[in-house]
This record gives structure tokens, C-alpha cells and sequence, in this order.
């Protein structure tokens, strides 16, 4: 079955359209509130300055692996708080950098099974299917379109306390973006 889920990754193609970083964010965190006030938890959006330009991206990879980590985060996290945070690291021509981290202050992971949260079909045990639902795939295909698109997810976590899920992208400015970038340097 792994042979097969590979299979299907490796036929993927990642696309490279406009897209407004800000507006999908927060799309995004809108269309999860409702999950986060039935979990009894309060869902905040932390944007760095300089996000609301427009990139060239897959919007569709991008929402599926941002709206895994943080459903996961809402889904182990009750009556707490699940904070996403997206922040420009800096430009170099035409590529920006961004850091994006969803931090929850739920039930934690173990270090032993830190790793193992990312393999296909597995739980950290085996009654979480039965208490949180979920078929153990969504870390799995997080990480693999994350390395299709040039990434690679970390955590830190804390049994007890909460994790933290995190990663870095680089994007292609939008040229109309570009335009509007050089335009305003050369004014100043």
C-alpha cells in the first residue's frame, strides 16, 4: 500500500500560480473557526509585514497541508488555543522565503513517536483512531507534498503541552508584484 500512496506522489505535479498568500491564510483560519469554537478553542492567525503580496504557488497543496496541521491541532488541543504563525524570512530577487508554524496547547507527543506520526496509517496509539478519528495519513501526505514543493516539516512537542509544527517555503514573486516592487525603490 506504501508502494502505492509513492506511486501516486510521484506522478504529482506542483503548480506555480498567482496567488495571495494573506487571502488564503485567512480564508483558511474563516473556514476553520467554526471546528475551533465546537473544540472550545480560540484560533489566531500571526502575520509578519510583507505577506500581503502575491506569489506563485500551488493554492491547492498549500491549503490541504495547512488546513491538516491545524484541523490535527484543533482536533487533540480542548479548550485551548491553536495560533498560526507565517512569517517572511527575507527576499532575494525574485524568491521570498516564508516560515509557516501551527502551535497548539494540546495533549502533546512523546518523543518515541515523534517520527512515527509522519509513516502511512500510523497512529501514536492505536485507540486514537477510536477517540480523535482520522486514518493516520494526514502527516504522511503533509510531508510528501511539503518535499514536492521544497520543504520539509519539523516539530517540537511536549506530552502534556502542546506541538509545534513548522516549515519554510520559498516562492517566485508574481511578476505584477515584481512590478510594483521595483516601481516603488526606484521612487525612493
Amino acid at each position: 500500500l506504501n508502494e502505492y500512496f509513492d506511486d501516486i506522489f510521484n506522478k504529482l505535479t506542483i503548480e506555480h500560480n498567482p496567488l495571495n498568500l494573506k487571502g488564503l491564510l485567512e480564508q483558511i483560519i474563516k473556514g476553520l473557526s467554526f471546528h475551533a469554537a465546537d473544540s472550545k478553542n480560540k484560533l489566531s492567525l500571526h502575520l509578519s509585514n510583507g505577506l500581503d503580496l502575491a506569489v506563485k504557488g500551488d493554492k491547492t497543496r498549500l491549503s490541504q497541508i495547512l488546513n491538516n496541521l491545524i484541523t490535527n491541532a484543533l482536533k487533540f488541543t480542548q479548550e485551548g488555543n491553536v495560533d498560526v504563525k507565517v512569517e517572511l524570512l527575507g527576499q532575494v530577487r525574485n524568491k521570498v522565503k516564508i516560515y509557516f508554524e501551527v502551535k497548539d496547547s494540546g495533549i502533546g507527543i512523546a518523543p518515541e513517536n515523534q517520527e512515527k506520526i509522519f509513516n502511512d496509517f500510523d497512529q501514536v496509539r492505536p485507540t486514537f483512531s477510536t477517540k480523535y478519528g482520522g486514518t493516520g495519513l494526514g502527516l504522511s501526505i503533509t510531508r510528501k507534498l511539503l518535499k514536492l514543493m521544497g520543504g520539509n516539516i519539523a516539530l517540537e512537542s511536549q506530552v502534556g503541552k502542546g506541538s509545534k509544527f513548522f516549515f519554510e517555503l520559498e516562492f517566485e514573486v508574481a511578476e505584477q508584484e515584481l512590478a510594483v516592487i521595483q516601481e516603488v525603490k526606484s521612487k525612493s
